[in-house]
C-alpha cells in the first residue's frame, strides 16, 4: 500500500500562520491610528477645558446641539433640527473628567462609524445619560451636517460634546 503524503498539514499551518500575523498587524495599525487620533491632556484647569468646549462651538454658525436633554437627561431631538449644508468627514469626541481633570479629544472618520452595525447607542458612552431614544446611525449624523450633536454635563461635572466636521 502507497503512503499518503499530508501536504494538507503545512498548508493548514501556514494559513494560520498568516491569519495570526494579519490579526496582530491589523491590532498594531489599529493602535497607532487611534493613537494619532487621540490626545488626552491631564491635571488642566477646569477654565481650560470650558475654553476647549467653547472652541469646538465656535467653529459652526449654529452652535446649538442637535440632540438635547429633558431633566431627567433623556435625549430628545432638537426642536428647530438643523441641516448644515457642507460634507461631514469626521466625528470629533471631546470629553471632560472632573475628577481627574482630563480632557480627552478623540476623532474618528465617518467610514468607522459606518463600519457598526446598526446606530451608535449614546449611552454606551457618556456616563449617567439614560439613552432612550439617543441611537444616532452615521447617514443621520451627516444628513444633520456639520455642527455640534451633543452637548452634555452631568451633575458631577463631566462633560462630552460630539461635534460632526
Amino acid at each position: 500500500m502507497a503512503t499518503v503524503k499530508r501536504r494538507w498539514v503545512p498548508i493548514v499551518g501556514g494559513a494560520v500562520a498568516l491569519i495570526v500575523l494579519l490579526g496582530i498587524a491589523a491590532a498594531a495599525v489599529s493602535f497607532a491610528w487611534l493613537r494619532e487620533h487621540t490626545t488626552l491632556e491631564r491635571d488642566l484647569p477646569p477654565a481650560r477645558a470650558t475654553e476647549a468646549f467653547a472652541a469646538v462651538a465656535r467653529r459652526f454658525p449654529d452652535p446649538r446641539p442637535a440632540v438635547e436633554f429633558d431633566a431627567q437627561r433623556r435625549p430628545y431631538p432638537a426642536a428647530t433640527l438643523r441641516t448644515n449644508p457642507g460634507e461631514v468627514t469626521t466625528l470629533q469626541v471631546l470629553a471632560w473628567d472632573a475628577g481627574e481633570r482630563a480632557l480627552a479629544d478623540i476623532t474618528l472618520p465617518m467610514w468607522v462609524l459606518r463600519l457598526k452595525s446598526g446606530p451608535i447607542q449614546l449611552g454606551g458612552y457618556v456616563t449617567g445619560m439614560d439613552d432612550h431614544g439617543a441611537r444616532l446611525t452615521a447617514d443621520e449624523i451627516v444628513h444633520m451636517g456639520p455642527g455640534v450633536i451633543l452637548d452634555l454635563t452631568t451633575s458631577t461635572g463631566d462633560r462630552v460634546l460630539l461635534s460632526a466636521q
